[in-house]
């Protein structure tokens, strides 16, 4: 069973606890002041009443209809099946919006994000290179 997330836009607007962030303070902060395209692109997830987590489309569709997601879960709600809700979530907006693909990049390792992307349905798609993190695991959701 899927928690009952909300996801509410990110904004600059919306003032969340820094304690809340765990280590994700600077991710939101640069997510807050991102042109988003398009306009359904980054969201904070919340339940209960708290922001658990932030995810969103890292680009908008490309030329084959695709679509790339990212998702984390705040430090203080890890291990909570919160992830699961929020690729769910992602994948579910990204069908409303009548996109064709998803695709997601991982760390080069079997990992929580691995297995969140395999229980929904994705693929390894090749490797792929991040300005961050160096090399990774290329996955992909035809839908």
């Amino acid at each position: 069973m899927t928690l009952p997330i909300t996801l509410r836009p990110v904004s600059a607007s919306v003032r969340i606890d820094p304690a809340q962030l765990g280590g994700f303070a600077d991710a939101v902060a640069t997510t807050a002041r991102q042109r988003q395209v398009p306009p359904w692109c980054s969201f904070y997830a919340w339940l209960d009443g708290d922001p658990v987590g932030l995810c969103g489309f890292k680009s908008a569709p490309d030329a084959s209809g695709a679509v790339e997601i990212g998702y984390m879960t705040f430090a203080p709600y890890e291990g909570r099946g919160i992830a699961t809700a929020l690729a769910a979530a992602l994948i579910g907006l990204a069908r409303s919006q009548s996109v064709r693909c998803v695709t997601a990049h991982t760390l080069p390792q079997t990992n929580a994000s691995t297995a969140v992307l395999a229980k929904h349905g994705f693929v390894r798609d090749g490797d792929g290179n991040d300005a961050d993190v160096g090399v990774t695991w290329a996955w992909r959701l035809v839908l």
